[in-house]
């Protein structure tokens, strides 16, 4: 007997493939959230046909290549309640489908599929084929709300605008954290800025969503712009956490999501005026309603909870140390309570900005789920450092839609990876999740991850990871990695407690010898693992930091 797996469905093609980025198959009951769905052919994708389970909806559709946002357009067949999405400018090439749907207020779960639409020869008509169907399993659990914690809730035309003079000075010779919690499913916007729109003004901070979902993050001078991104869409209608940390010392500024690395600059100094800090707004850019010189404000529709600025550079294992749990109020450190009104002398306007109870809760998911096989057993593996988890329930389903409990596990604080032994798994195609239930009783459930026992052998590893140089290393090493054939992979750094401290690479790599530098930054010294993961395969390889 045989295992081959599959994380993330897709659908290969000849002319191209169609796959699910950062899926979201798990929606609260009546919410709202995007599903990224991936082009990488060298046909011009014309758009699909969506199908959804009963009483799910879709909201929108936005088409992006290159980082802007293409026109699309979609209706609803009555006749066989399938959604034809239209791509008004088909063009080849790597663009993403950005799926906005809407669950339904009950328990539900049944399976999405999404088949392409190309045009092989220019003039001929669109043809699909439906055997080639994306297919992805959509479920909801319960909402839960928190009745002691209140959230801000910004509609697009509102701000709240806060006096620089009780900010840390967000400048290059100054140390500085600015971080909060974001839940949004809106593209193209601005969550946070210290910029007016004028080309001419210098500006420390700018913090948007890009249209293809990712956040953003701007500095810049007249006529330039530095940035940092995400690297993966945070707009999915789940909340992510964001910290931008500048340290003085190294010359560095970093950009962490969700505790991990993603982006950095070095050796820049803000070329902005020294001193106290001009105005920063929440929800939009600092421009007045009567000034129509500038451009849009880009207003932002969404949430925002827990957010702090600090006068210090907050390190990576405070911040990841942090995020399952609330922060008492220190010196230096500049909170925003939605709980109450918030002070005058801090806030210039907005300060009644809608508020509702949050949905907010702190906990860790489950990450890395994987399965393999020893002797007759399926041994599904995850990892979570599983703060206000009471409980993991191990789920199973021959379909991807109606799962059943198999098994479960009562964490220890102290142990961040688990295993479950499945000695009856049937033969065929599988599906496995796990469920997290957290103390205050609400229920979570990881993506789902799909296993076939069967006459098939494991796929071989299509990209491998090379070398790295130097190592042992004082300060940052290139990784060296070869891919054989197109194919979607991250290359990411976890240290020995199972935490993931940076992300290297993500998305479709083209053949040939890539190279990818990591950098240390405050991490100690130690042993740590860089792990190349595609679709099929896991490779890893030991690093040495030494300081």
């Amino acid at each position: 007997m045989s295992l081959a797996l599959a994380c993330g469905l897709g659908a290969n093609l000849a002319f191209g493939q169609l796959r699910l980025t950062d899926a979201r198959p798990v929606f609260a009951e009546g919410d709202q959230g995007n599903i990224y769905v991936e082009w990488d052919g060298s046909e011009p994708l014309m758009g699909g046909a969506l199908s959804l389970p009963g009483g799910w909806k879709l909201v929108d559709v936005a088409v992006v290549r290159a980082g802007r946002r293409h026109p699309a357009s979609w209706s609803l067949d009555a006749d066989d309640a399938v959604y034809r999405i239209t791509s008004e400018n088909p063009e080849a090439g790597p663009q993403s489908i950005v799926l906005k749907l809407s669950a339904p207020k009950y328990a539900s779960r049944g399976m999405l599929s999404l088949t392409p639409s190309v045009v092989a020869v220019a003039g001929e008509e669109p043809k699909a084929e439906l055997a080639l169907a994306l297919r992805e399993a959509l479920s909801t659990e319960p909402s839960h709300m928190d009745e002691s914690n209140m959230m801000a809730v910004f509609g697009g035309s509102s701000r709240i605008e806060l006096r620089g003079r009780r900010l840390p000075v967000f400048t290059g010779d100054r140390s500085y954290t600015a971080e909060f919690w974001l839940k949004t499913t809106g593209l193209d916007q601005v969550i946070m800025s210290t910029w007016n729109g004028d080309e001419e003004a210098g500006y420390p901070i700018e913090i948007e969503i890009a249209p293809d979902g990712r956040l953003q993050y701007y500095r810049g001078e007249p006529g330039r712009h530095l940035s940092m991104s995400s690297g993966r869409p945070v707009a999915d209608g789940q909340w992510h956490h964001m910290a931008v940390v500048h340290d003085e010392v190294r010359g560095w500024t970093r950009l962490l999501i969700d505790g991990a690395p993603a982006d950095s600059l070095f050796g820049h100094t803000d070329p902005t005026a020294k001193g106290a800090n001009a105005t920063l707004c929440l929800g939009g850019r600092c421009i007045r309603e009567s000034d129509t010189s500038g451009p849009r404000s880009w207003g932002f529709v969404g949430n925002l909870d827990f957010v702090r600025f600090w006068p210090t550079a907050r390190t990576i294992r405070q911040i990841s140390a942090s995020l399952g749990e609330t922060i008492p109020q220190v010196a230096g450190m500049v909170a925003l309570s939605f709980e109450e009104t918030m002070s005058r002398d801090l806030v210039l306007s907005g300060a009644q900005i809608p508020r509702e109870r949050s949905d907010f809760l702190f906990y860790d998911p489950v990450e890395n789920l994987s399965a393999s096989m020893e002797g007759g057993t399926v041994l599904v593996s995850w990892e979570s450092s599983n703060r206000n988890t009471a409980a993991f329930v191990v789920e199973r389903s021959s379909d991807g839609s109606e799962f059943q409990e198999i098994g479960r596990t009562v964490p220890d604080r102290s142990v961040t990876s688990f295993d479950y032994a499945d000695d009856e798994a049937p033969e065929g195609v599988i599906y496995y999740r796990i469920k997290q239930i957290l103390s205050n009783g609400a229920v979570r459930s990881s993506g789902t991850l799909k296993a076939g026992l069967g006459g098939e052998e494991l796929p071989s590893a299509t990209s491998t990871l090379i070398a790295n140089f130097p190592n042992p290393f004082s300060g940052q090493t290139t990784i060296r990695y070869e891919v054989v054939e197109p194919e979607y992979l991250s290359v990411s750094v976890w240290d020995l407690s199972g935490q993931r401290v940076a992300l290297l690479a993500e998305g479709v790599a083209a053949p040939g010898i890539h190279e990818v530098l990591f950098v240390a930054g405050d991490l100690p010294s130690g042993t740590y693992f860089v792990r190349l993961q595609t679709d099929e395969v896991v490779r890893t390889k030991t690093l040495t930091l030494t300081r």
